[in-house]
């Protein structure tokens, strides 16, 4: 009796959770926000030749080839996120989303003074990773779930999945003048770290004699962490060539907060194949847990070089891995309705990935140029991770394992002391998966036990960016 909703209950939050996880974990992709003026319209591939106050970030050794004080504002980023996936419901039923949302920009300075000799301090503020996404799914069919009555019987389903994800770093920089060409310069970060998930699902029966059976499973975690961060470059520049090398060193955690509640509940379904209803009750809710988030060394390298009134751009970073470990963690608890010894886990997992890119800047006159990037941006999420609404004991916080291609450019500009920037990146990937399950359909025969078909995600971000400096 109602094996087949045992069977399929959680097929909609399934589907749920790869579309958010597509939108909404950013943190598994590096290179996803370029920052500053110039640096934005290269797509960030300047780690050797940035020369804007995105050297901040990108290599604070190229603070010194900023020759005057300077305050730099990365004005709204805007972007655009369209999503689809084909046969993303079962065979023939396809889902699209897409939605417009706005990033903070990036702020920084430099200054020199007497006191400092040759020396450049500068600050910046960043929105290092921000993401959000929400998604809700209702569907109500007459499919065939109860197994030991004849016919079809009503099916409700309900899922919703809402994730955020923010990260700031708040930055100061130092840089010195080794030699004639070379310089060194390191910034410090302390990053605040925030980020939540929340998955609900619904799933209601009722067959032709008035036979009721529900799931419902709710998942929910967030934490916050304080951590610092450094960031050391190596710069030198030449008449027609720069050259750079940057390394990031992992966080250093300060502190860290969290809390997690899981609630499985499931009334007179048939859980175990015996053809006899079933309930299930587990819940657990710890609203006061130790949190921690960890980064991985990165090591990369640029140049520029310049041929006339065109220089080009390259950059590759390396990123390593993090091996798997806790983010936040429960006490043990006892299951309520199976006695069962349980506990439940965040957990995160990060693998080595590289990517690279080139740049081309073309300068039509002193006061205006005209950009073109392209760069590789790979995803650093574990293969094989849980999504939230499952019922492991673990449950990863980056989920979004597929690899992404950036193109872009753009054009600058300058009006007295004042310098424009005006740019579009576009970032797209697609990723064929496993669908986990197949949603009932009226129309739609149901696949044989063991198997499951594939549905290809394809998702498309577009980013407008405005920013200015103004030197003095």
């Amino acid at each position: 009796m109602y094996r087949n909703l045992s069977r399929r209950r959680w097929g909609v939050a399934a589907l749920v959770l790869v579309l958010a996880s597509v939108l909404s974990a950013q943190d598994s992709h590096y290179w996803s926000q370029p920052f500053g003026t110039r640096s934005n319209l290269l797509g960030g591939v300047v780690i050797g030749s940035v020369n804007d106050l995105a050297a901040t970030y990108y290599n604070p050794g190229r603070l010194t080839q900023i020759e005057e004080s300077a305050f730099l504002l990365s004005a709204r980023v805007y972007q655009f996120t369209n999503l689809n996936v084909k046969n993303g419901l079962g065979r023939g039923q396809d889902v699209s989303q897409s939605r417009l949302s706005t990033v903070p920009g990036f702020t920084a300075g430099v200054f020199s003074a007497r006191i400092l000799g040759s020396d450049k301090v500068g600050y910046s503020i960043l929105a290092r990773h921000r993401a959000q996404a929400q998604f809700v799914i209702r569907r109500g069919d007459s499919v065939d779930v109860v197994v030991s009555e004849p016919g079809p019987e009503f099916l409700g389903q309900e899922a919703r999945l809402a994730g955020e994800l923010k990260d700031d770093w708040y930055g100061v920089s130092w840089a010195r003048n080794l030699t004639r060409e070379i310089s060194l310069g390191v910034s410090t970060f302390l990053s605040f770290r925030r980020q939540s998930g929340e998955a609900r699902v619904l799933l209601e029966s009722l067959s032709a004699s008035n036979r009721v059976a529900t799931a419902v499973r709710i998942n929910e975690y967030n934490y916050k962490t304080l951590a610092l961060l450094w960031k050391i470059g190596v710069s030198a520049q030449f008449s027609t060539a720069s050259l750079g090398l940057v390394i990031t060193t992992p966080r250093l955690h300060l502190m860290g907060s969290s809390s997690v509640l899981f609630n499985d509940v499931v009334s007179h379904a048939d859980l175990d194949g015996d053809g006899q209803p079933d309930d299930l009750l587990v819940a657990v809710y710890e609203p006061d847990l130790d949190a921690r988030y960890k980064s991985p060394w990165a090591v990369g390298a640029g140049a520029g070089l310049t041929f006339g009134r065109t220089t080009v751009h390259l950059s590759a970073e390396w990123f390593g891995p993090v091996d798997k470990y806790i983010v936040a963690n429960t006490e043990t608890f006892v299951g309520q309705s199976t006695g069962d010894t349980l506990q439940k886990a965040l957990v995160d997992e990060l693998e080595a990935v590289l990517n690279f890119g080139v740049g081309v800047e073309t300068s039509l006159s002193p006061k205006f140029a005209l950009y073109g990037t392209f760069a590789t941006n790979k995803s650093a999420a574990a293969s094989g991770a849980s999504f939230l609404l499952e019922s492991a004991p673990e449950t990863y916080i980056t989920t979004s394992d597929f690899d992404l291609l950036q193109v872009g450019g753009g054009a600058s500009f300058s009006v007295w002391n004042a310098d424009f920037a005006l740019g579009l990146i576009s970032e797209f990937g697609t990723q064929t998966i496993r669908r986990p399950i197949n949603l009932p359909s009226p129309s739609q025969e149901e696949l044989p036990a063991g198997q499951a078909e594939t549905a290809r995600i394809s998702v498309l971000h577009l980013r407008l960016t405005f920013g200015f400096s103004l030197h003095f």
